[in-house]
C-alpha cells in the first residue's frame, strides 16, 4: 500500500513539473511575440516606404539561401519581409549599404553570422523622388545612399 501511494505522488509531481515546464516555454514565447510585434508595428508606423515585390537572400557560413516575391517595408529601425521581423539599431543587426539602381533599392544589412540582401522595386519616377527618399534614408539611419544609373524618363 505504501508503494502504491509514492507511485500516485511520484506521478503526480513529475505532471506538475512537466506542467510547469511548459507554462515557462509559452511565458517565453509570448514574451517573445510580443516583443517582435511591437518591432513590427514600430517598422510599420516609421516606414520610408513599402513595396509588394521583394527579394531577399541571405549568407549565412557560406550557404545562401534566397526568397523572392515578398512584401516589404523599410524603416530606419529594420525591415518587414511578409511578417518576419529584422531589426536595426537592437545590437544584432546593422544596416551596411543603401543603394538606388535603376528601378530597384538595394539594402545590406548583417548580423555577426548571416549578411542579408534585400532588393525592392521601388516604382519612383523621377529622380527629385529618388533623392527626397535617399536625403531620409540618411537622415533617419547615418547610412549614406548611392543612386547608380538613374536615368529620367523623356
Amino acid at each position: 500500500m505504501v508503494c502504491l501511494g509514492t507511485s500516485v505522488l511520484f506521478r503526480h509531481t513529475l505532471l506538475s513539473a512537466l506542467f510547469a515546464v511548459a507554462l515557462v516555454f509559452l511565458l517565453l514565447f509570448l514574451i517573445y511575440a510580443v516583443r517582435q510585434f511591437h518591432s513590427a508595428k514600430l517598422i510599420f508606423e516609421n516606414r520610408i516606404f513599402s513595396v509588394s515585390q521583394a527579394s531577399v537572400s541571405s549568407l549565412q557560413g557560406g550557404h545562401e539561401k534566397s526568397i523572392d516575391e515578398v512584401e516589404a517595408m523599410f524603416s530606419p529601425f529594420g525591415v518587414l519581409l511578409n511578417g518576419r521581423v529584422f531589426r536595426f539599431r537592437d545590437g544584432t543587426r546593422k544596416l551596411q549599404d543603401v543603394k538606388f539602381v535603376k528601378e530597384t533599392l538595394l539594402v545590406e544589412f548583417c548580423s555577426e553570422e548571416t549578411h542579408y540582401h534585400l532588393q525592392l522595386l521601388h516604382g519612383f519616377t523621377q529622380k527629385q523622388e529618388v533623392e527626397k527618399v535617399a536625403e531620409k534614408i540618411r537622415y533617419e539611419t547615418g547610412v549614406i545612399p548611392t543612386i547608380h544609373a538613374w536615368d529620367e524618363p523623356k
